[in-house]
């Protein structure tokens, strides 16, 4: 993914790590995983939200076993794609009372 207009920065690069996309039999068991699609041919739906991953709990002969960030154990077939590890997200920066933008100028 290019971002960033004509520079072509990468996403790896502005973000520091790389980011591997795989079909999920090929994760191991106990391997944290995020963006897992939900059909086949479809992109992640599950597990994108900041900080979180789900684990491979069982891999089946056609269906693998995860746990969701909620707890909940789902099970998917094995062709959907994911995406290895956990979500990325930048800690924050609070700046106090709502509306402070409005008065930096």
């Amino acid at each position: 993914m290019i971002l960033g207009g004509e520079e072509g920065v990468k996403r790896e690069e502005l973000i520091g790590r790389e980011i591997k996309v795989m079909k999920i039999k090929e994760v191991g068991v106990g391997g944290e995983v995020y963006g897992v699609g939900i059909k086949v041919g479809e992109r992640g739906k599950i597990g994108r939200a900041a900080g979180v991953s789900c684990v491979v709990i069982k891999q089946g002969e056609k269906r693998t076993t995860i746990r969701m960030p909620s707890g909940e154990v789902k099970e998917v077939q094995q062709e959907n794609v994911c995406t290895i590890g956990r979500v990325y997200s930048e800690k924050r920066e609070r700046k106090g009372k709502a509306g402070v933008n409005r008065r930096l100028g």
